[in-house]
């Protein structure tokens, strides 16, 4: 609420508009909208950054399509995924198109945040942005909101590409839809989580290209993204469940599949109840280690 405050000053009285608002709930609201107004701006700057890295905007946009090309490429034509009651034949172009979204989520949240947090605290960077008033979420919610943009972007050409090029069908029913969103949010949320943490553990920008790059790939591998998850052995079935990868890639297949492929799944269902709790999980997790352990201050800084 704005106020009218009258002032007086040499025997004159001015009337001007007061912007401090009057109670406590006013003052948090108007936080809140400022601290939203820092979030929107510096989302913008991060997809300026990275707008500036050609080669890692190719990279980020380039490699589900890739891997779609080389993977329906090398098994489409041989190769028919058949469903548990055997009634329900697709193409693995279309079984392979869950886990190449999930890659993409990924990729622009766990790997890409990872290495751009710890690059951000190397230069210098994130020590200087400390030195000035914006608020601490207001980065942490600008990296969340670039792997939003980003995803969104290679979500929707993917989608095209895997309708028009390898002629997946794509859901019709809204709900369906809905179940897409919220895996994606859920599952970009606790990528960017982890991507903050574990960049804020790295101790350089080196050392967290040498270790997420690997370690991602084989996350992808453990979960069912480039093989039939039902064609893992059980150990590494039981293995992924520790990670939410594996839980975003089932979530994505629950959208994309015919529903009798629920079967194949380790409990015959798609589980969207555990695919929430543990993507939230995840978020809490991530969000209290990056809490306690994220430095602001490269390593050698005094």
């Amino acid at each position: 609420m704005k106020r009218w405050t009258a002032v007086a000053s040499g025997g004159r009285t001015a009337a001007f508009l007061a912007n401090a608002p009057a109670t406590e709930g006013e003052r948090a609201q108007e936080a809140r909208r400022s601290l939203a107004r820092l979030a929107i701006r510096r989302v913008w700057m991060e997809m300026r950054a990275f707008g500036g890295e050609p080669g890692a905007v190719f990279f980020v946009f380039a490699y589900p399509l890739l891997m779609m090309t080389v993977f329906s490429s090398v098994f489409d034509q041989s190769r028919q995924i058949v469903d548990p009651s055997g009634t329900v034949v697709i193409t693995f172009a279309h079984y392979f198109l869950p886990g190449v979204v999930a890659t993409a989520v990924v990729l622009s949240s766990v790997q890409l945040i990872g290495i751009q947090v710890a690059q951000d605290r190397e230069s210098g960077m994130l020590k200087r942005m400390r030195a000035t008033p914006l608020p601490p979420m207001a980065y942490f919610l600008g990296l969340l909101g670039q792997v939003v943009v980003s995803l969104t972007l290679q979500i929707v050409l993917l989608l095209v590409a895997a309708q028009f090029i390898w002629k997946v069908p794509m859901p019709t029913d809204p709900s369906v839809w809905l179940t897409f969103a919220w895996v994606c949010l859920a599952s970009s949320a606790a990528g960017a989580a982890a991507g903050i943490a574990i960049g804020g553990l790295m101790p350089s920008a080196r050392t967290a290209s040498a270790f997420l790059i690997p370690f991602v790939l084989l996350l992808q591998f453990i979960s069912g993204v480039f093989v039939a998850f039902p064609d893992l052995p059980m150990w590494m079935k039981n293995l992924s469940a520790m990670f939410s990868l594996k839980w975003t890639a089932q979530g994505f297949r629950s959208v994309f599949l015919p529903e009798a492929f629920a079967a194949a799944e380790p409990v015959g269902n798609w589980q969207h109840g555990m695919i929430a709790l543990v993507l939230l999980a995840w978020i809490a997790v991530w969000a209290v280690v990056a809490q306690r352990t994220f430095r602001w201050y490269p390593q050698n800084a005094r």
